[in-house]
């Protein structure tokens, strides 16, 4: 992920993993796991500092 902008205006932060042949999950129940630990770590310190995280319904509904 790149700086984050300065100035005023709002933006939003894009964050997404996806395997080699394009999918960002599978259809089991498990997670599927497309990063290691130390980018799991920064992804999270990233998302402590939103404001909000948009997920699936799916996701919400687990």
């Amino acid at each position: 992920m790149g700086a984050v902008p300065a100035g005023p205006r709002p933006y939003v932060l894009l964050s997404c993993a996806t395997s080699i042949d394009g999918y960002i999950d599978d259809a089991t129940g498990q997670r599927l796991l497309l990063s290691n630990a130390d980018d799991l770590a920064r992804v999270d310190a990233v998302r402590a500092g939103c404001d909000a995280i948009l997920v699936g319904a799916g996701t919400v509904r687990r």
